[in-house]
């Protein structure tokens, strides 16, 4: 990992509920379809790319509905903020109340 680079895993589950839950196996092989297409292998997010490292999908069809499941991996460079942080004045105290009730 590089030093000046912040790493970030992060999962997320998706939920999507079919219009039609009498007759829902044929929207959701085609909503799991479009959503493999989507995320195959990474997002493009402004400038930062974020690595797919796991996508898979559970499908209840007698209920009508898909999951899909990411395993999301970033590697965010910090350099910028590292530098404006340089260019602050450090904090010299700072005072908690700790009161526990």
């Amino acid at each position: 990992m590089l030093s000046n680079a912040k790493e970030r895993n992060v999962e997320l589950q998706l939920f999507y509920f079919t219009q039609n839950r009498e007759k829902p196996k044929l929207e959701l092989l085609e909503i799991q379809d479009l959503l493999s297409n989507i995320f195959i292998s990474h997002l493009k997010i402004i400038d930062d790319y974020i690595h797919i490292s796991e996508c898979y999908f559970d499908t209840n069809k007698k209920d009508g509905y898909l999951t899909l499941n990411l395993e999301l991996y970033s590697l965010e460079d910090i350099q910028d903020f590292m530098e404006k942080d340089l260019n602050q004045e450090l904090m010299a105290e700072l005072d908690t109340d700790t009161k526990i009730n």
